[in-house]
């Protein structure tokens, strides 16, 4: 608690100090997810010399289906508590790979998020 303050009051001495809030739905944030899956795609393919385009159409699914879970959670819910692009960024660049990272995602992270916060949103 103490070191809390005492971190205020030093921010507080740096006038230049500014706190930049970015929302899930506004850029930059709104399209990093697509652009940083987009980036690592073209690297993959780079290192394997080789394109895939089911990997194409599942690195522009996810983006879509990330919005739509926001959407639905401030529809819901609140834009508080709307998903950040970190969970989708680990997903791995190979087919089947990615069919089961998602598969976990949606079951074990997603899912019982979703609920939790539809429970409380209607309290």
């Amino acid at each position: 608690m103490n070191q809390a303050v005492s971190s205020s009051a030093n921010l507080e001495l740096h006038h230049n100090f500014r706190w930049v809030l970015c929302a899930n739905h506004t850029e930059p944030v709104k399209g990093f997810l697509g652009r940083y899956l987009r980036r690592k795609l073209i690297e993959t393919e780079i290192d394997r010399n080789m394109r895939n385009s089911d990997l194409l159409k599942i690195i522009d699914w996810i983006p879509k289906v990330w919005q739509h879970l926001n959407g639905f959670l401030e529809t819901h819910s609140s834009s508080d508590v709307t998903i950040g692009p970190r969970l989708f960024l680990s997903c791995p660049l190979d087919v089947d790979g990615s069919r089961v990272w998602f598969t976990d995602l949606w079951n074990y992270s997603l899912i019982p998020y979703l609920l939790e916060a539809v429970r409380e949103g209607l309290q």
